[in-house]
Order: C-alpha cells, then structure tokens, then sequence
C-alpha cells in the first residue's frame, strides 16, 4: 500500500512539474507541454515586420517580430523560432524583459520563449536577427493564451535577397566612346592637307597620346608631334592628319 501511494505521490509531482513548467517557459522545443489545451486557432496572430505572408530577408538585418492576441484574453507565453529545411534553427533572437533561450535544434539563440505567463498584454514585439549567410527559412511557434490555449502559429517564410547581378560597365578598347573621341575624330585622309597638324588623332582616339585607339601627346597615322616629314617646317606630319603646315620645305 505504501508502495502504491508512494507511485502515486511521484506520479503527482512529475504532472505537477510539467503543469508549472509552462509559466516559466516553453515546456518542450516544439509546444508548451502538459497542462496546456490545444487550439486549432486561439487567435494569436505571428507577423514579421508587419508581414504574414512571405518575406525577404538579409543576411545579419534585424526584423520585428510581433505576437497580437485577437480574442479579448490576453498573450500568456510564446514559444519562437526560425527553422531551415534541415530543422535546424538559425538567427538570434534579442532578449527581452521575462524572455529566455530555449536550448533545442539549433544555434543557442535561435529558440526563444517566456519566463513569466503573465503581464503581456495583447501585442508584443520581439527583435530577430537573420544569420550569415542567409538561407531560406520558416519562421513559426506556439502562441499561448491566458485561458492556457495554445496553438501552433501559422507559419512564416523567409526567403534570403538575391545579391547576384549580371554584366558590368565597360568602353571599347582605347576610347571612352564606343566609336570615335570626345572630340573631332580624324581617319586617313579626313580633313587637312598632308602633312598638316592635327589637334585630335587617330581614330577612336581620346585626349593626347597614341596609336589607333590610344591616348597621348605622340602618335602614328593622324598624331600630333614637333616633328615634321622631310624638310618641313612646322607641328607634324604623317598622312591623314590635320594642322597648320608641313608639306615640303
């Protein structure tokens, strides 16, 4: 008989222990534990930065997570997090007055409950962080309320920006245009008699200095020098070019 009463009494205090364990958090990683009615739908809403649908998410970017009990009773206990398609759980979650990590599948900071089933009102808002690099993932957990009902919150997902981008800015060899410079342009045999001296160069050229598509204050066809052909007087010389003088003598 004291055998009997003994099992009993043990039996009671193991129930009694998960029965008070909700008030002072999650009682399991997945719902609050014993004692607790569950609901389909006690009217506890989950939004992330006042979205309930899909969200995308940046790596390391801290977003507002908001509980808000619809029905009159009052928020009583939570249970949060975010899960990859693994069920591992990721991000940090910010401590908050009478709020504690649950230590379950996942990062130290990534499951997040209550220490005290009372004074939350009807809206709480609680402060995540997406990990690094960031992944797809659901946000979800239990709301409870202060009739001791809890449901399941209906999920959340997170979907990571995409930083990909394709193609990149660029001219074409030698010349800050696709075609020409940002002056005149001069090809063999435009304007100027030969031998003459040319401000602007070959073509595709920009500036001072070089061969066809160069920049400089030297060049080949079309350039401009102090260097004149045979037996001229004067700024450059090759054919093509344009300037002030330089045929022969």
């Amino acid at each position: 008989m004291s055998c009997l009463l003994a099992s009993i009494f043990l039996a009671f205090l193991i129930f009694w222990d998960k029965c008070v364990a909700f008030p002072t958090g999650a009682g399991n990683c997945e719902n609050p534990g014993s004692c607790m009615i569950f609901s389909s739908d006690n009217g506890v809403q989950l939004t992330i930065n006042g979205i309930n649908g899909t969200l995308t998410i940046v790596a390391g970017q801290s977003y507002n997570v908001t509980l808000n009990s619809t029905q009159p009773e009052d928020l009583a206990g939570f249970l949060l997090y975010a899960r990859d398609s693994q069920g591992f759980r990721q991000g940090v979650w910010s401590l908050a007055t009478n709020t504690q990590y649950k230590q379950c599948n996942g990062t130290s900071s990534s499951s997040f409950t209550h220490t005290t089933n009372v004074g939350w009102g009807k809206v709480q808002t609680f402060v995540w962080t997406a990990p690094t690099p960031a992944v797809p993932l659901t946000l979800q957990g239990v709301g409870v309320k202060k009739t001791k009902l809890w449901s399941n919150l209906i999920p959340i997902q997170l979907v990571p920006e995409s930083t990909s981008t394709s193609g990149s800015t660029s001219g074409t060899t030698g010349s800050q245009n696709p075609t020409g410079s940002t002056g005149s342009t001069a090809s063999s045999g435009s304007t100027g008699s030969t031998g003459s001296t040319r401000t602007t160069a070959s073509t595709g050229s920009t500036g001072t200095t070089a061969s066809t598509g160069s920049t400089g204050t030297t060049a080949s066809t079309g350039s401009t020098g102090t260097t004149a052909s045979t037996g001229s007087t004067g700024t450059t010389a090759s054919t093509g070019s344009t300037g002030t003088t330089a045929s022969t003598g």
